[in-house]
């Protein structure tokens, strides 16, 4: 079996959504012919809506620039994360290259942090409805 990442990014670039599709092997063709005919049903449908779309394997290493792309970042503050081991990187020369999977991890544990402070910043605003203010 082998995968690729559809990764939609949408016009104002502040949003990204990764679809991760899966390729049976030895080739199984009905099975796989569907999954294609969604996949680019849904690559013309964003493409039609304006947005950007790349296809890219999943086990793939990306560049820097294409790593703070999916985190929407600037790539100079995504080199401070590798340069920090927040990100697993590998370096090639002066290259470096990151796993698309531990982009990913490292964007759902952002996730995690972000409802965490938001679930408690609720419960302070709870607080301080009871308070009277």
């Amino acid at each position: 079996m082998y995968s690729i990442i559809l990764l939609i990014t949408d016009k104002s670039r502040l949003h990204s959504t990764a679809i991760i599709a899966k390729f049976s092997e030895p080739y199984s063709k009905n099975d796989d012919i569907f999954l294609v005919n969604k996949l680019m049903l849904e690559v013309l449908t964003q493409l039609g809506q304006g947005n950007v779309v790349n296809i890219t394997p999943i086990h793939a290493e990306l560049t820097t620039q294409e790593g703070a792309d999916i985190l929407n970042i600037s790539r100079p503050t995504f080199i401070k994360l590798l340069d920090s081991g927040v990100v697993p990187h590998s370096r090639t020369g002066n290259r470096r290259k990151v796993a698309y999977t531990d982009i990913m991890k490292y964007k759902e544990k952002l996730e995690e942090q972000r409802l965490q402070s938001l679930n408690e910043l609720s419960a302070l605003d709870q607080d301080i409805q009871g308070m009277g203010y």
